[in-house]
């Protein structure tokens, strides 16, 4: 937690070497870590390990680097790149890094929010090879995965320890969907986590970098195997800004940018002058008896006139045997929709039919598929029932929100067959938590979350909050009766039972901030419905009261009134619904609050008072933070009913 003053790292800057960087952002133009590196200028002005001490705020990300002696060909002058990270604010148990890009570093993800159901629990028994290392399988994301320059020159950044199979884009890629492909098998939680959460923190990376603008460009074998490390992290964390980085329609990734469905602009342009196909490879032009095959071309999106139709084009193989582990987990866990780019789906099974026994095609020694990823495809993909859909989540009846008295709340399923299984403590539940069988009692405040699980296919977690008040109804006096809500600075809904015992009366319930009592009385009061003495049900307007409809009242008969309070604008509406016809009668729209209060932007309380003999019996209660859709009246009627009520003692 912050702020941090750093007074020395190890190992010491030194000669150009062991250099750290501060908030990098993708794709800079130069670098601070090291001088040497191959194709990227260093900087000295980034190196801030050359500037110690160096004071760092919350929202700082310090990435520290250690150097080889030196790096021959193609290998990284990098050996190691740690993430020091200042918070505002302490981290709790199971929290995830943020992105080291940029200056959020707000705390959004937690173990504790895991959909774990979504993750597999296949056979490995039903697989004909001997699984990958365990331990090598861990070694992939033990370190961060350096995500700064997501070009071909991006493979001089991968320092040796973070990307341990290699810092080319085949062997990262690979290693990565073995790893993916692994926590598909029927293996325990324990057995999982370590890599699992190895993953998830890549994932959250490449976000991180994703949400700054980094592309992976489709640049031979160099930048496959990232997107499916952010469906990952977005399915599990059910974060939907995640997700929308993976949709193919934008193009972030590689293996998007390389697949497509022949149509006639590529029979045309393989025809054209323009062709261009590389050299080192032979080369086919498509026909229109091609139209419609699904298809790979190396820098297609940004580049068609490079395509070829040959299947020994070049880097087709070295792309191609990286990218299938990567398929291959993506069907396994329903992931095509999100994915949202048909051709890399349609394309990968040609693939296979075309490389797979080894020999079949080009691929060979590092560009052949390898025996797991074609072991899971053939076992769980081509001899095995298709995937389950996934089934919709839970709903709750009643939902979230604050009560008077304890609640039964029943679960439902809008799929059919399903198992419910629900978690009370927060935790988010798996197929190990309590199965649902019964309306579950809430008898004292809790956060409930469930999941639905079909096939052996989880939904999404739906989760509520449930705030017991009080253990009974209350009912209005001629003193002045409050109940706390909670702390109220959003707009949001209030939901009540309201029973009047006699046919004319004076009863108010409305909110405020802060108890009401003798000394503020109505006047503390932003909201306000009455049961007045003239036997109809009126709202407070700013300085009177009135309705848009005429709305007698019956005592011993029960009254839902639903009320949105527009915290933001100091305004409320108002639907009564009668007990004999279930009619819903909109009495006020967008009425301001009253003008003492005219001003507040905050509530807490919920007050009733009842003069002389008149008593309100308010049955039940519910706030909702959530459902908040404005209010409107069944049918406009032809002739608008206002009553203006003259200002009296309230």
């Amino acid at each position: 937690m912050g702020p941090v003053t750093v007074v020395s790292i190890t190992p010491a800057a030194s000669a150009g070497k062991h250099g750290s960087m501060l908030n990098p952002s993708p794709n800079m133009s130069a670098q601070g870590f090291d001088t040497s590196m191959q194709r990227a200028p260093y900087d000295t002005t980034l190196d801030v390990a050359t500037q110690l001490p160096l004071l760092l705020p919350p929202g700082s990300s310090l990435l520290s680097s250690k150097s080889n002696a030196s790096a021959e060909g193609d290998a990284s002058v990098l050996h190691q790149i740690e993430v020091l990270t200042v918070l505002a604010s302490p981290a709790a148990v199971g929290d995830f890094r943020p992105p080291y890009v940029g200056t959020d570093k707000s705390l959004h993800w937690n173990t504790s929010n895991l959909n774990l159901g979504l993750l597999r629990q296949l056979p490995a028994s039903e697989l004909d090879i001997n699984l990958p290392s365990k331990t090598s399988l861990e070694s992939t994301f033990a370190h961060p995965w350096i995500e700064l320059k997501t070009t071909w020159v991006g493979r001089y950044y991968h320092p040796d320890l973070n990307y341990p199979s290699g810092n080319y884009g085949r062997e990262i890629a690979k290693s990565a969907g073995n790893a993916l492909l692994w926590l598909q098998l029927d293996l325990s939680e324990q057995e999982k986590m370590p890599i699992l959460i190895g993953a998830l923190q890549a994932g959250i990376d490449i976000y991180g970098a994703a949400s700054h603008g980094a592309v992976w460009g489709a640049d031979g074998g160099h930048n496959q195997g990232r997107k499916t490390l952010l469906l990952l992290a977005g399915m599990l964390f059910n974060d939907n800004d995640m997700l929308s980085y993976a949709d193919g329609s934008r193009l972030v990734f590689q293996e998007d940018q390389q697949t497509f469905r022949v149509s006639q602009a590529e029979v045309d342009i393989t025809h054209s002058a323009d062709w261009d196909p590389d050299s080192r490879r032979p080369a086919l032009p498509y026909t229109e008896s091609d139209i419609g095959l699904p298809e790979w071309g190396i820098r297609h999106s940004s580049r068609p006139v490079a395509d070829n139709k040959h299947w020994e084009a070049i880097y087709r193989q070295v792309s191609g045997s990286a990218t299938f582990p990567h398929f291959v987990v993506a069907k396994l866990m329903g992931m095509e929709t999100l994915w949202n780019h048909e051709p890399l789906f349609a394309y990968y099974p040609r693939y296979f039919e075309n490389e797979w026994p080894v020999g079949t095609g080009y691929g060979a020694g590092a560009n052949a598929i390898g025996n797991f990823p074609a072991a899971m495809y053939k076992a769980f993909v081509l001899n095995s029932e298709p995937l389950p859909e996934t089934p919709d989540a839970p709903e709750y009846y009643p939902s979230g929100g604050s009560y008077l008295s304890a609640q039964r709340v029943t679960l439902l399923s809008s799929t059919a067959g399903t198992t419910l299984h629900y978690t009370l403590d927060g935790s988010a539940p798996d197929a190990s938590s309590a199965v649902y069988t019964q309306p579950i009692a809430i008898n004292e405040s809790l956060h409930l979350r469930a999941i639905a699980i079909h096939n052996g296919v989880a939904s999404d977690i739906a989760e509520q909050q449930y705030t017991i008040l009080s253990a009974a109804p209350f009912t209005s006096s001629e003193e002045w009766q409050n109940a706390s809500i909670g702390f109220k600075d959003q707009n949001f809904r209030l939901v009540t039972t309201v029973t009047p015992l006699l046919d004319q009366q004076d009863s108010v319930i409305g909110f405020s901030l802060g108890n009401i009592d003798n000394a503020t009385s109505y006047s503390g009061l932003a909201t306000l419905v009455r049961f007045n003495t003239n036997g109809e049900i009126d709202i407070r307007d700013g300085d009177g009261y009135r309705s848009l409809e005429i709305l007698p009242y019956t005592a011993g008969k029960q009254y839902q009134i639903t009320m949105d309070v527009f915290l933001d604008t100091q305004q409320y509406s108002v639907m009564v619904t009668e007990p004999n016809s279930g009619n819903s009668l909109l009495l006020a729209d967008h009425f301001n609050f009253r003008s003492e209060q005219a001003s507040l932007t905050a509530v807490d309380t919920i007050a009733f008072k009842s003069l002389g003999a008149g008593t309100l019996q308010i049955d039940a209660i519910r706030i909702d933070d959530d459902h908040l859709g404005g209010l409107s009246a069944p049918q406009a009627p032809n002739t608008l009913q206002v009553r203006i009520l003259t200002e009296d003692s309230q």
